[in-house]
Parts: structure tokens; C-alpha cells; sequence
């Protein structure tokens, strides 16, 4: 079964993030191990499947029985484990944070006469399965059991999505289309992921929109499971598209990317991975007149990334990378090429002191045109009791003797920089405290966090890639308080919501923009989503809300104040349908409709009457697995 589609726009901004930010979101782990009547059970298959987002990932056992995840954000999972000739076994997982350590272990149980487990009807295992899950599971069995040339064909899944609509702002209206095709199956012991997108944008320019006349975006995705029991990724990404308005930019922009991705057990205990990525853009995040200086008009960069895990014991974990950047670019505020090279070292590690108590650690070291900064973290994971947990993370950037540079940049994801402490912090303070009800789908989890920026961001808050304006600029020295709830409840028992909200406010920090001048930063966010899961009717509801405003007090009397304000709205509204429910189809089909409205004022707009008027976005779609 293909995992749930990922937007064009959440690929390229994920992956202009440097390597620093990407290690971050892979801190997270979750390990466990299958046994049968405590034996290990080698080339099983777990299922991590999110209860809310209906998304699912599978990874497979070695020779004894281990299995990890190394990226699993947070929220409320069933996690399945099965292999021909056994039962599937079923668990509940709670993660209330993208960083979290755990460890499960399932265990399963032979099959007998009938397809029985021991104990238990098949029907109530099935019905604790997820749907997609068991599509997958029964693939398994067909090609385990030497199934007809017609099922054989089936070892090969594939999903097509097709989708059109029409975005209305106060200059005009702009026509979207975008499609879609996945693959997944085996080639002898290598299982294959192949996913694409395309994305068109064509029509008049919005000032939201940030993109005029024709713009376009692709994506490419290969991934390979099974080659010497390793895994390899491939994944393109480019984007063209042209200016809102040719005085604050260079015309069209583009974005390429290209990325490698290889892991491979090393032995019993231990785990390796490479990374290498080449990012090339122009004009991609240079957007209006108060753009920071640490942000490059042009610039090629290369990450180059080694890890190396290894399980110390049952209760201890260590790892430790080196990472290799460098970037080329082109800022007018210096008038000529700036070169940057960084090498960065870190250790992570952490060990169970008692079963209740989680301490884990962290040093991470690097080292930019001759300047030296250590960064150490410290987290604290304390089991209060059966249902509440508590956390606790520190961390801290030391810097010794600077040189006058250009600061670094990076362009970052919120939906992925929220709740955790980033590298990129000059320090961060964390508190978790978190609820795991009677029923896997019910949480509570309530984070502090109190943050200081060290490098200068781009902080996305919509993966549209035809969106950019929708972002904040974060500069060396803002403090941004922030305060996070979630909250999972299943309201019936055929019904599961999950309620997000983020709220920040803060800066203080001095952006030195592209214009000579110097502004004081003031930012503010609000992002509040529910999704609702009708599992009855297979009908899913999304409703999201962000507010964003970013405030630049000129330094300078002379500078005009109005033009330094920046205040955005957008209110969401995305229905899913699946057809199936309503009749008895050969594949899986649904449909999909996005409505979005949207408001803002921005820094190089304020002069015309149209451009805070309400922009209209809607569109609609189909999609089909088979």
C-alpha cells in the first residue's frame, strides 16, 4: 500500500533545510523486536499506521528480530507485526513528540487450522487491522503462497491523483492542476517505491501567491528496501516560477534539488547511513524589500552526511555523525560571491536509568571559517505514571571567538520545527507533559518552549510551494516564546479527532536587511488545525487556521514605518471521501476537495486598494489505488 502523498511544496522546502536541520528530524527513534515464543522472528513486517492522518509506514526485521523507525512524528499509532504462517499482532503507541526514544516489542503467535490465532477469532484480529494494512498483508500472503498469474500481477501496487481547480485574488484568477502517479512492489528481495508529482500554475499574479503567469513544480521519489538488507533513496525536485513584482525581484525564480539517501544494518546492534544533497536556486527565497542580508539571491550548495548508530546494551543507545557543507552564493550586500564551508561533528546518547527514567544526551560541534561553537543537550523522559509522562530538554550553543562573517540561513518547515529543540537554536528550553487515555486514540500533550534563534530563518507555515509569502523572517537573537497543545480524543467509537494549536510570540533580534537598513524583529503566529476521522463512512475533515504578522521598527527615523508590516490570514477547509463505502469498486477510489481563503498585507503591496481583499482558493480531485 502506497504512503499517504506528500505535497510538492513540503519536498522543496524540506529539502533546502542543511543538514544540521535535517538531522534534527530524524532524532526521533522508535526500536522494538519481534519474537515467537521469545525466539526472535527475522523478515517480519511492521506497520507504524497514524490513527488521525491514515498514514502508514513499514519497515522489516533482521536475522534477530529487530526493527527500527528512525523518523516518526508524533502522535497516536497502531503499530501491526506480521509474517506469513503467523497471526498479526496488534499494539498501541503513543509518541508525543517527533524526538522521542521508545522501544516495543511484539510478539506473535502461529497460525492454526483455519487461519486462527489461539484464543481469538481471525475476525477480531481483522477488525483491529487497519484497511490499508490488510491490503498490504494480503499482497504478502498471495505471493508467500505462490498465488494465479492474476493475484501475481497484484504484487504490484499503484495509486494515480489528479486534481484541478481555480485561485481568485484582487489581481485576477490563476487556473491549478497537478497529478500524480506511485508504484510499489518487489523485484526478487528488493521491494520498490516509486512516487512522482507535477504541479502547473497559469493566470494572472497574486501578491499571496507570490508566483506569476506560468509556474510549475515537479517531484521524483525512488526508494529500494532489501538491497544487502539496506536502504536507498533517490528523490528530485525542481521548481520555476515568476515574480510578483520585478522592483523587489530578479524575475523568474527556480529551485532544483537532488538527493542520496543509503542505511544498512552493521551487525547485530548497530545501524549506518550516508547522505549526500545538491541544492541549487535563483531568486527562490527572495521575496519583497526587507529581505535579511544572510539570504542568497543565487547559491549552489552540497551536504554531505555520515551517521553511526550502535546499541550499547538493552538500556543504552549512542550515535555519532559528521556532516560536511558548503555553499556558494550571490548577495547584493556584499557584491560579490560569498563562499561558506562548515564541518560539524555530534554525539547522541541515551540510557534507561530505571524503567520509568529516560535520560538522554547530546553534543554537537562545529566548526565555520575558522570559528568553533559546541552545542550540548540534555533531555530528561520521566514516566510519572501508567498514562502521564514528563520531559524535560536543555540545550545550549557555546561559541568561542567568531569571526565577522555572514551568518548562516535556512529555510524551515514548521510543521517540522515545532515542539522540539533544533541545532539551530542558540538555546532552547522544553517541557512536555503528556496523557495517554484508556483508548489508543486519546492523548493530551501540553509543551513549553522558550527558544533563542542563532542563525537566520525562513520559517514556512503552508507546504504549498505556490505559497511563499506565507512565511516569517527569524533573525540572530529573536527569543520566541511558544506554547503547544494537542489534543486526540475519540469522540465516538467510530470517530477520531485531533486538535493542534501553536502559538508564538517574540523577536527582539536586529534584521539587517538587503536595503542598507536596520530593523528591530517582531514576530507573531497562531496555527490551529482538527482533524476528524469518520471511520464509519471513511470521510476525513480537516480545518485548519494560521494567523502570522511580522513587524520591522526601523532603527533609522528616516526609514518609513509602513513599509516594514506584514500581517497574513488563512482559514482551510479540506474534505476526503472514500468511494468504496458507497459502492463496491474494482480499486480504491476518492475524492477530494481543498477550500481556502485567505488575507494579508504584505511589506511591497500596501500601495494598491485590491490587495487585501479575500483570496479565494478552490480545488477538487480524484485519486485511485490499485
Amino acid at each position: 500500500m502506497l504512503r499517504r502523498w506528500t505535497s510538492i511544496a513540503a519536498l522543496a522546502l524540506i529539502a533546502a533545510v542543511p543538514a544540521a536541520a535535517d538531522d534534527s528530524e530524524s532524532a526521533g527513534v522508535l526500536r522494538g523486536k519481534v519474537t515467537v515464543d521469545a525466539a526472535p522472528l527475522g523478515r517480519a513486517t511492521v506497520y507504524a499506521y497514524e490513527l488521525a492522518r491514515l498514514s502508514m509506514i513499514k519497515v522489516s526485521t533482521d536475522a534477530d528480530g529487530r526493527f527500527h523507525f528512525a523518523d516518526l512524528p508524533a502522535g497516536v499509532y497502531k503499530l501491526i507485526a506480521y509474517k506469513p504462517g503467523f497471526a498479526p499482532a496488534v499494539a498501541a503507541l503513543s509518541r508525543a513528540a517527533d524526538d522521542a526514544r521508545q522501544f516495543v516489542e511484539l510478539r506473535l503467535q502461529p497460525e492454526t487450522v483455519g487461519g486462527t490465532r489461539q484464543g481469538e477469532s481471525y475476525w477480531s484480529v481483522r477488525d483491529a487491522v487497519p484497511p490499508d494494512v490488510l491490503h498490504d498483508i494480503h499482497n504478502a500472503e498471495l505471493l508467500e503462497l505462490g498465488a494465479t498469474p492474476a493475484a501475481q500481477a497484484r504484487a504490484f501496487t499503484g495509486a494515480v491523483q489528479a486534481a484541478t481547480g481555480v485561485d481568485q485574488g484582487g489581481s485576477g484568477q490563476a487556473h491549478i492542476a497537478s497529478a500524480g502517479v506511485g508504484m510499489e512492489g518487489r523485484i526478487g528481495p528488493v521491494a520498490l517505491d516509486i512516487n512522482g508529482e507535477f504541479w502547473q500554475l497559469s493566470g494572472h499574479a497574486d501578491p499571496l501567491l507570490a508566483v506569476t503567469r506560468e509556474s510549475e513544480a515537479a517531484a521524483l521519489a525512488v526508494r529500494m528496501l532489501g538491497v544487502g538488507e539496506g536502504h536507498l533513496q533517490v528523490t528530485t525536485v525542481s521548481r520555476r516560477a515568476g515574480s510578483v513584482d520585478a522592483a523587489f525581484s530578479a524575475g523568474e525564480s527556480d529551485f532544483e534539488r537532488y538527493r542520496l539517501e543509503w542505511s544498512q544494518p552493521m551487525g547485530e546492534r548497530s545501524h549506518s547511513r550516508f547522505l549526500a544533497q545538491y541544492t541549487e536556486q535563483n531568486n527562490f527565497y527572495r521575496e519583497g524589500p526587507r529581505v535579511p542580508r544572510e539570504v542568497p539571491l543565487t547559491s549552489r550548495a552540497f551536504n554531505l552526511e555520515g551517521t553511526y548508530q550502535v546499541e550499547l546494551s538493552d538500556h543504552a543507545a549512542l550515535e555519532t555523525g559528521i556532516r560536511y557543507r558548503e555553499r556558494a552564493g550571490a548577495f547584493p550586500a556584499y557584491g560579490e560571491p560569498v563562499p561558506e564551508r562548515a564541518l560539524e561533528l555530534f554525539a547522541k546518547g541515551g540510557h534507561r536509568v530505571q524503567p520509568s527514567v529516560l535520560v538522554e544526551y547530546g553534543v554537537f560541534t562545529q566548526m565555520q571559517d575558522g570559528s568553533l561553537a559546541l552545542a550540548p543537550q540534555g533531555t530528561v523522559v520521566v514516566q510519572l505514571d501508567s498514562r502521564w509522562q514528563a520531559v524535560g530538554t536543555v540545550s545550549r550553543r557555546l561559541a568561542g571567538d567568531p569571526k565577522e562573517t555572514l551568518g548562516a540561513f535556512a529555510p524551515v518547515l514548521f510543521n517540522q520545527a515545532a515542539g522540539g529543540c533544533q541545532e539551530l537554536d542558540q538555546h532552547c528550553y522544553r517541557l512536555v507533559f503528556a496523557r495517554q487515555g484508556d483508548d489508543p486514540g486519546e492523548l493530551v500533550s501540553v509543551t513549553a518552549i522558550h527558544r533563542q534563534v542563532a542563525d537566520t530563518l525562513q520559517l514556512y507555515f503552508n507546504d504549498d510551494i505556490f505559497s511563499r509569502m506565507e512565511s516569517l523572517y527569524l533573525v540572530q537573537g529573536d527569543e520566541i516564546p511558544e506554547l503547544q497543545l494537542v489534543l486526540s480524543r475519540r469522540l465516538t467509537p467510530r470517530v477520531l479527532a485531533r486538535l493542534e494549536s501553536n502559538f508564538g510570540e517574540g523577536g527582539g533580534g536586529v534584521l539587517y536587511a538587503t536595503d542598507a537598513s536596520a530593523y528591530q524583529n517582531r514576530v507573531r503566529y497562531l496555527v490551529t488545525s482538527l482533524d476528524t476521522r469518520f471511520q464509519v463512512t471513511s470521510t476525513g475533515v480537516f480545518l485548519a487556521f494560521h494567523h502570522l504578522s511580522q513587524d520591522l521598527d526601523p532603527l533609522a527615523p528616516a526609514v518609513d514605518d509602513e513599509a516594514s508590516a506584514m500581517e497574513l490570514e488563512r482559514l482551510q477547509l479540506m474534505l476526503s471521501q472514500d468511494l468504496n463505502v458507497l459502492a463496491r469498486l474494482a480499486a480504491d477510489w476518492a475524492v477530494h476537495v481543498n477550500l481556502e481563503l485567505s488575507r494579508g498585507d504584505l511589506p511591497f503591496s500596501l500601495g494598491d486598494a485590491e490587495a487585501d481583499e479575500i483570496r479565494r482558493r478552490v480545488t477538487g480531485g480524484l485519486s485511485v489505488k490499485f
